[in-house]
């Protein structure tokens, strides 16, 4: 699990960016918000989860708020 604050999950949300479980990081555009096991660019497996789906699973968290301003 990584930890991002809500203006990244934010901006992932809205370029439609999608967090790829085995590589922990997003790295897959073209991503609706609850996308599950979609191919991931960079290790070839079915493990890009859509930012709020990455982060309803557990598989992301968001840090503080102070992160936020």
């Amino acid at each position: 699990m990584i930890a991002i604050t809500t203006a990244e999950l934010r901006h992932a949300d809205a370029n439609f960016d999608g967090f790829c479980l085995t590589c922990e990081e997003f790295t897959r555009s073209q991503c609706e918000p609850d996308a599950e096991r979609y191919p991931c660019p960079e290790c070839d497996g079915l493990t890009v989860y859509g930012a709020i789906q990455a982060l309803l699973i557990g598989a992301i968290e968001i840090k503080g708020a102070e992160s936020d301003a």
